[in-house]
């Protein structure tokens, strides 16, 4: 299994060794993927972004001498745009909740409360949709998430996305009218150590054997960042 666990994309080649057999991939969203046999052995080429992984199996013979798909390609559907309702859990320093105009990062937030927390919070806010008859696949992009985000349409749990791009499928969810759209996102505990440290905190709220950090180290982005766009997988309709 391929992985990519730092902040980059990485090129490789996950050959079989020898070994003529055709490659079988599981992967949740990814690039144009291509293999061809040559020389008594498969080669696959690679492109993995950034904390990507692959699942990757020889497991049958191959019936061709080399296969290649294309990339899908998206297209914008809705942008949704704030207000944004915030509900955050007690005894982290947090209010109870919030309203974003915009989706922004909780670090540049007024509030310290909000600036300094670590934890997990839910956005929520009801779309009014249309005609929901697409071709493809209709997917809800996050944009920018610091840094793991599970969706919930009407109540049901779209998925949970943890890398860019930070997607979800909800074309099964979704209804004509009014939705309720959710989405958890739970960020890092850098700030929260951060926050504690600051003069007049009020109270200790995270526990660490070693705190790195000073008063003065930097923020981290967290939160929804955003924008949060519905897209549908083009089809070959689209294509034309």
């Amino acid at each position: 299994m391929p992985w990519q666990t730092s902040a980059c994309s990485a090129d490789i080649d996950a050959g079989s060794y020898k070994r003529v057999a055709m490659p079988i991939f599981w992967r949740r969203y990814g690039s144009e993927i291509s293999w061809w046999i040559a020389d008594g052995r498969t080669s696959v080429p690679l492109e993995l972004e950034a904390n990507d992984a692959i699942f990757l199996m020889f497991r049958k013979p191959a019936v061709a001498s080399s296969f290649r798909t294309q990339s899908p390609r998206y297209l914008p559907l809705k942008t949704i745009d704030g207000p944004w309702q915030l509900s955050f859990p007690p005894a982290h320093g947090a209010p109870a909740s919030a309203t974003f105009a915009t989706l922004k990062s909780w670090s540049v937030s007024d509030d310290p409360g909000i600036r300094y927390f670590s934890g997990t919070a839910r956005y929520s806010k009801s779309v009014s949709l249309g005609d929901l008859r697409t071709g493809g696949r209709l997917l809800l992009d996050l944009g920018r998430v610091a840094n793991v985000a599970e969706v919930f349409v009407n109540g049901r749990s779209a998925g949970i996305a943890w890398k860019a791009p930070y997607r979800v499928e909800i074309g099964g969810l979704v209804r004509k009218g009014e939705n309720r759209i959710e989405i958890a996102v739970a960020n890092l505990w850098r700030n929260r150590l951060i926050g504690d440290l600051q003069p007049g905190a009020n109270g200790q709220f995270a526990i660490s054997a070693y705190n790195p950090f000073t008063k003065d180290s930097p923020l981290i982005e967290s939160g929804l960042v955003g924008p949060v766009k519905m897209i549908v997988e083009a089809t070959a309709a689209d294509e034309r």
